[in-house]
């Protein structure tokens, strides 16, 4: 995540970040305007005692609402009631459902619903059935409709600078893992599938729903993916303006593009991409580059029971399944494996965007090198985020990358901005046992939970986790600079630590239950437990703070915490006047 600039509308800008990136919403072809709205942060003024707990403060979001089902094939052509089939000789004329609903939401006697094989589609497999699906399209009337895909495999080609044209009040759906678009063999280079015509146009009203989507990336070696060149980028659906949109039961798979789904721009409002599955696959040829398989930046929008799927390769493949920019937005229920970050949850890039607003909970990941990483980018800095009952297996020797965390505020030139009213609590984090380990200068990022940030932090609670074999430390604080920058009223309570440290390629200094490494000031740790269970223990210290002279430490508070290795108390290393 390399970008410090909002993401350009024009194709010829190239974004880029250098790792890639939530609340229960919103819409479909036919959502409900979502009603919440961005609430003020609360103050994180540093109290005079022990901080208080900041609780964030996220507006809650509409959930989506049943729609009539998308997948019922439409009734076939009849001499009474269609057009010829073939795409060059005409269209065929609309079938209508009873009882179902406008685009926008709003019960109607009649929806329209397109069958593409009326207007030409093949489905076959081999046909390129792209002019047809976009003659579907274009018949659909601006009052909405439906493009429905029967079972089948329809071959697209998208150009290198537009795809098949979508607009507003539309649906496209189909039969769920049996109605295929996949790109055509041998297509080369190719932006975007499904977008407006010119990228900046507003889309409203749109949803697609029980498709799949297939790279054919065996059979389309002419293609190579370069993050600065935004014609090669491969996305599926791409959107930079507009609100109520929708994906929902659809699969990705296989998928290589910097982006499957792209919802980004500072007009996106009240969209969802839910109960979908996607598959990264690195091109054999292709060198690494950013990925991020949805990317929101927007508010009021939802990634809710996806599964997100790849294998781990060292220094390459698949980085982010989601990415939140922005909010409110909530992130829930969602499941990965192979990637190296489940969840990236960044302030808005957009001048007087949120600065957060998200609620990231109950979220699994496996094999994963960085979980969920917070970002608090300029100019919107990072507030009001909430990570809960998440639970995150890092298999960091599996990815061959120096920096590992399982939930990490983390060290960037792209995250100098400030970290506030943020609540990590009830997460399970557990890591690969390296025993002798690696040696670096990343140590300091290989922590459970890591508050790294160059802007500091101003109240962070982080409780009740379980944290097991992290390579450092269990819980961190700051950066090993002394001086140079604060991190202030921050809780660490009620969390079990279990054989921190583990990791005896790193200097003790670095291995710790807790360790706090930057002036900082109403810290309190307490209710901790603390636990070495190897036979020869690894972690030298329970909880440390750096003595070197530059830190500053103001009113900390340690207390009721237990260290214990090979039967035996960890010894403590605390600053002069810790409150006990």
């Amino acid at each position: 995540m390399t970008r410090t600039t909002p993401p350009s509308l024009s194709d010829a800008h190239s974004r880029r970040r250098f790792f890639t990136l939530s609340a229960a919403l919103v819409a479909s072809a036919a959502l409900a305007a979502c009603g919440g709205s961005k609430a003020a942060p609360p103050a994180t003024t540093a109290p005079t005692a022990a901080p208080s707990t900041p609780t964030p403060t996220i507006p809650p979001l509409t959930p989506i609402p049943t729609l009539p089902p998308a997948n019922v094939t439409a009734p076939p052509a009849t001499a009474a009631t269609a057009k010829p089939t073939s795409a060059a000789s005409g269209t065929a004329a609309p079938t209508t459902t009873a009882g179902s609903t406008t685009a926008s939401g709003t019960p109607t006697n009649a929806q329209m619903i397109l069958n593409v094989k009326q207007y030409g589609a093949a489905g076959n497999g081999t046909t390129d059935d792209t002019t047809a699906v976009q003659a579907a399209i274009d018949a659909v009337p601006a009052s909405g409709g439906t493009v429905f895909f029967p079972p089948g495999t329809y071959i697209v080609a998208p150009k290198k600078t537009v795809g098949i044209v979508i607009k507003s009040n539309l649906r496209l759906a189909g039969a769920g893992k049996e109605s295929v678009l996949k790109i055509k063999d041998h297509l080369g280079d190719w932006q975007r599938l499904l977008s407006p015509r010119d990228l900046t146009g507003n889309v409203e009203n749109f949803a697609v729903e029980d498709l799949t989507f297939d790279a054919n990336i065996q059979n389309n070696p002419e293609s190579l993916i370069n993050e600065k060149k935004v014609l090669t980028y491969q996305t599926f659906i791409h959107i930079t303006s507009g609100r109520n949109l929708t994906v929902r039961r659809c699969r990705f798979a296989p998928y290589s593009g910097v982006w499957a789904v792209s919802f980004v721009g500072q007009t996106i409002d009240n969209c969802a991409v839910a109960d979908s599955y996607f598959q990264f696959v690195m091109r054999g040829a292709n060198p690494d580059y950013d990925n991020s398989a949805v990317y929101i930046e927007g508010s009021h929008y939802v990634f809710s029971g996806n599964t997100f799927e790849s294998v781990p390769i060292p220094k390459r493949g698949a980085r982010a399944c989601m990415e939140a920019h922005g909010g409110p937005a909530e992130v829930f229920a969602n499941t990965a494996t192979g990637y190296q970050t489940i969840l990236n949850i960044v302030g808005s890039y957009y001048p007087g965007g949120s600065p957060g607003d998200v609620n990231c909970h109950d979220n699994i990941c496996t094999d994963a090198l960085l979980g969920i990483m917070l970002w608090p980018t300029l100019p919107s800095n990072l507030k009001n985020v909430a990570v809960t009952n998440n639970t995150i297996n890092i298999a960091q020797t599996k990815h061959g990358t120096v920096d590992t965390a399982g939930i990490y505020i983390l060290f960037s030139e792209e995250a100098k901005g400030l970290a506030g009213n943020i609540t990590i609590a009830k997460n399970t984090i557990r890591f690969q046992d390296e025993g002798a380990g690696r040696s670096g200068d990343f140590y300091y990022n290989s922590s459970g939970i890591g508050l790294h940030n160059l802007g500091g932090v101003s109240g962070v609670v982080i409780d009740g986790n379980s944290i097991e074999l992290s390579p450092a430390v269990g819980v961190a604080i700051g950066l090993p600079e002394p001086g140079k920058r604060s991190f202030d009223n921050v809780r660490v309570t009620n969390n079990t630590i279990i054989n921190p440290g583990q990791n005896l390629g790193f200097p003790t200094t670095f291995r710790a239950g807790v360790l706090v490494n930057s002036s900082a000031s109403n810290i309190e740790i307490s209710g901790n437990t603390i636990t070495d269970t190897f036979p020869t223990p690894r972690c030298p210290t329970a909880i440390a703070f750096d003595p070197a002279s530059g830190n500053i430490y103001k009113e900390i508070t340690v207390t009721n915490n237990t260290g214990t290795a090979a039967g035996k108390n960890l010894p403590l290393l605390l600053p002069a006047g810790t409150q006990r």
